[in-house]
């Protein structure tokens, strides 16, 4: 909804007008559209014919978007989404205006079950041959060691990233958690530009945070808190110990949504 608010900011009168009444229904969702119009948004009904005026509203404003050009929109975290939200997602996804339109929405199939709000429209997924569900695994053995030569910038031991990739299952985002925490304690640390750890990699385990971590429960049955004491039992090598970049989940699923030009 932000993007498209902003869109609203942004467009033309000439592209606003071609709303025609829809952006009085837009005004209702968008207080600055209000302003801009110099108009009182639409008068309410009722709870329900309400929500269809305003959910036709915003399928129309996609479509208009998509008229000049296709579009591409990207819902991320869609487990986090409320029940509205999920149905006016179900209403855009229906429809049979015209505009070439690519969703790309992305969930954490662990936080779904049966009562989650989502659950109901992955099922209408299921049955709708113009939606692709991508799953997601975690990293392999390589792209693990990848990930990490990438953070440091340098080789780093096979034995560290093997033991990295065994207790995260490849989860980028589990792994930068691991080494995050690493640095906090005092596991690994810098030494020359390099960093670096008196710690032997079998020693180097999943800690608590990660198992609590916002993200998710870490797939590995083997997290525990590990001490970060016990110097002088082998050399790991290590360099930047920062989060991997952003939320990403290897064991989430993409659903991509197409609405093909009319």
């Amino acid at each position: 909804m932000h993007s498209l608010g902003t869109y609203l900011r942004l467009v033309g009168d000439e592209s606003l007008d071609a709303m025609g009444s829809y952006k009085l229904e837009l005004a209702r969702l968008f207080p600055d559209l209000a302003s801009r119009l110099g108009a009182a948004a639409s008068a309410a009904v009722d709870p329900e014919t309400d929500r269809a005026r305003l959910f036709d509203a915003v399928d129309a404003l996609v479509a208009e978007i998509a008229s000049g050009h296709p579009l591409l929109v990207v819902l991320d975290d869609l487990h986090w989404a409320d029940q509205p939200s999920l149905a006016l997602l179900r209403w855009v996804l229906r429809s049979d205006r015209g505009g070439s339109v690519l969703f790309v929405a992305t969930y954490r199939d662990t936080d779904v079950d049966r009562r989650h709000p989502l659950g109901g429209l992955l099922a209408d997924f299921r049955r709708d041959g113009s939606v692709t569900r991508v799953a997601l695994a975690g990293l392999d053995q390589d792209g693990m060691t990848e990930l990490l030569v990438d953070r440091a910038g340098h080789e780093v031991p096979p034995e560290f990233a093997r033991r990295l990739h065994e207790e995260t299952d490849g989860n980028p985002y589990f792994a930068g958690e691991v080494l995050a925490h690493l640095a906090e304690t005092g596991a690994i640390y810098q030494r020359d530009g390099t960093w670096v750890s008196d710690v032997a990699a079998r020693d180097l385990g999943c800690p608590r945070a990660c198992v609590t971590s916002s993200a998710g429960v870490c797939p590995s049955l083997r997290c525990r808190q590990r001490s970060s004491r016990g110097r002088g039992r082998g050399r790991t090598r290590l360099r930047r110990a920062d989060r991997c970049g952003g939320r990403t989940d290897g064991s989430g699923r993409r659903a991509r949504g197409a609405r093909g030009p009319g």
